[in-house]
């Protein structure tokens, strides 16, 4: 496969992602006027982490030799970067619940509670899609993606409004990135990659709320 055929498999890989998640529901005008605290919950299954370096671009691009070429680069970063994240406690969940708070308390109509706080409603995040990708096959850096969705629940299970948005490679406010090397080395900038990548994500279903 030439270069411009391995940009083409990373960008539909990419686009299907997005394709990912809960179906939107507007909330009503009664809705929003009744509910006023929330409490926000993070579903806490996780898929597996997507993952495609220039490892993968190279075998995608080379057959044969580029298969052998991508197997003498390195030793599986991804399960690397997984147990960076292990022991360094970098947690997706916890990292979206934060920031997923954070944006909820720049607007004004609803205030966020604890969980453990009686509210009128609860928001539930979904973490659909979450790993790390080129932005070309050229690339040794790697950019997080993440696809969330947002449900918001009255007590009894109803569901007032509803929302997925996601955040690619290719997306210009996602400019931090690093090669697996750097993500193994320095597990800060691994968690500061995820908490920017979460603060834009749920910045974008936050102002549609």
């Amino acid at each position: 496969m030439n270069p411009l055929g391995t940009l083409c498999v990373i960008t539909a890989a990419i686009m299907t992602m997005g394709c990912v998640g809960l179906s939107s529901i507007e909330m009503s005008t009664a809705d929003r006027a009744q509910i006023k605290s929330v409490a926000i919950r993070v579903d806490s299954k996780l898929p597996d982490m997507f993952f495609h370096d220039q490892r993968k671009s190279l075998a995608f691009a080379g057959g044969l030799v580029g298969a052998l070429v991508a197997q003498a680069m390195s030793n599986d970063p991804k399960a690397q970067i997984l147990a960076t994240m292990e022991s360094n406690k970098i947690d997706i969940p916890t990292i979206v619940r934060s920031e997923f708070s954070k944006a909820m308390q720049t607007q004004r109509d609803f205030r966020v509670v604890e969980s453990s706080t009686p509210a009128d409603a609860e928001m539930v995040l979904f973490v659909n899609v979450y790993g790390l990708g080129q932005a070309n096959g050229f690339s040794s850096r790697l950019y997080p993606l993440l696809n969330l969705s947002a449900s918001l629940k009255r007590p009894d299970g109803t569901v007032v409004w509803q929302r997925t948005d996601h955040l690619g490679p290719l997306n210009e406010e996602n400019f931090i990135g690093a090669t697996s090397d750097d993500y193994i080395r320095t597990p800060d900038l691994l968690r500061q990659t995820w908490s920017n990548a979460a603060e834009i994500v749920s910045r974008m279903l936050v102002r549609r709320l």
